[in-house]
């Protein structure tokens, strides 16, 4: 081993990307952590885990060498075995963030991540909401949802990159952020009670200037989660804690009653717009994906004798299976209408013979066991075609 300078030892870790970085800190001085925080802000070097060892422990050294960045120590005089052991958890550790980084490039570049602030886009809301209920669903473990905002007056003063890098800080690994529209946020949080609620909100509004003031609006909820439910009220939760121009939580109950607020709001003629929104959401988070993984199972299946087609719009989404040679088409259309009912047109041709039959689907029953069952009626209808 060979002592050399800081900045050298720095641009040989830049040149040549080690797996592990191990550290002797022969002296419990400042100039390590300025090593660590040095390695931990490279953008080549910042995944790169840190190993120190220590002539003597420390606590207090200890734990601001891990405020530092480091990912382990070791006590000297050194075993091989203690080191061999933490190497290789430090080389698969090195390993899962890479592949953690392609990934999110991965979703970057498909604008699932927000380059800038490396959270849930827009467009992946209702997808990525769905999934974190259906598993809190499927395990039965609570889930909360907090819907985050500057007060109004104040987000002109303050952009998303900002109150998005608090949020994720004030969170766990396992929580989930999104960001639904410019200037609110998602926080999913699973395996969470309210108190945990209480904990995010204190650690956000601490960490956030006092020039601002944060409103926040949650729910926990727990077995056979509606995510269009649990959006609903947080929303509006969050619309009531931004009243008053001060820093509020307010937290609302997920109740059974809560499961009928479609129909409540079925009654009041003026809310087009808000269905129309429902709905694109179901289109995102429901219909697409059940449709395309039809779409994918079916084009086996007739591999040789038919074609899947899948086309979306905002408004509608159109299901097909098609043997051109035969002249023979089933296809299964959904349409927004505004309201809470959606058209279900079915039509069928067969020797230039068309057939339709129109139906509705209340929003609320538009979920993945509903349009599996469509899908199998359409696809009997489509063998029976076939077969005849």
């Amino acid at each position: 081993l060979q002592r050399v300078p800081v900045a050298e030892g720095i641009n040989a870790c830049r040149k040549f990307i080690p797996d592990t970085t191990i550290i002797f800190a022969n002296n419990n001085d400042d100039e390590i952590f300025e090593i660590c925080k040095t390695i931990k802000m490279d953008s080549i070097l910042k995944n790169t885990p840190i190993i120190i060892v220590l002539n003597k422990y420390d606590e207090e050294f200890v734990l601001s060498c891990f405020d530092a960045g480091i990912d382990d120590y070791i006590l000297s005089p050194v075993k091989q075995s203690d080191v061999l052991i933490r190497i290789i958890w430090s080389l698969k550790k090195n390993q899962i963030l890479r592949d953690l980084h392609k990934k999110d490039t991965l979703l970057e570049e498909l604008n699932i991540l927000d380059k800038q602030t490396g959270i849930y886009s827009k467009t992946a809301v209702p997808r990525v909401l769905a999934n974190e209920i259906n598993s809190a669903n499927k395990y039965r473990y609570p889930i909360c949802l907090m819907a985050i905002s500057l007060n109004i007056q104040e987000k002109s003063h303050i952009d998303d990159v900002y109150l998005g890098d608090k949020i994720k800080k004030a969170v766990r690994n396992a929580d989930v952020i999104c960001n639904p529209e410019r200037g609110i946020f998602y926080a999913i949080l699973p395996k969470t009670d309210t108190k945990g609620i209480d904990t995010v909100f204190e650690r956000i509004s601490t960490s956030i200037s006092s020039d601002f003031a944060v409103s926040t609006g949650a729910c926990a909820a727990f077995n056979n989660v509606n995510p269009d439910t649990l959006e609903n009220i947080v929303n509006n939760a969050l619309k009531e804690a931004m009243q008053n121009f001060e820093s509020k939580l307010i937290i609302k109950e997920y109740t059974v009653e809560s499961e009928n607020w479609l129909d409540k709001v079925s009654q009041n003629q003026n809310n087009y717009k808000f269905f129309k929104q429902v709905f694109s959401k179901k289109l995102q988070s429901v219909i697409i994906p059940v449709f395309e993984k039809t779409k994918n199972s079916l084009s086996l299946l007739y591999k040789d004798y038919a074609e899947i087609n899948l086309q979306a719009g905002d408004s509608q989404c159109q299901f097909s299976i098609c043997n051109t040679a035969l002249n023979i088409e089933a296809m299964m259309k959904l349409t927004d209408t505004g309201l809470p009912k959606t058209v279900v047109d079915c039509f069928y041709t067969k020797d230039d013979i068309k057939t339709s039959n129109r139906a509705s689907i209340n929003l609320q029953e538009i979920n993945e066991e509903n349009l599996v069952k469509l899908l199998e009626i359409l696809n009997a209808k489509f063998k029976e075609m076939l077969d005849s």
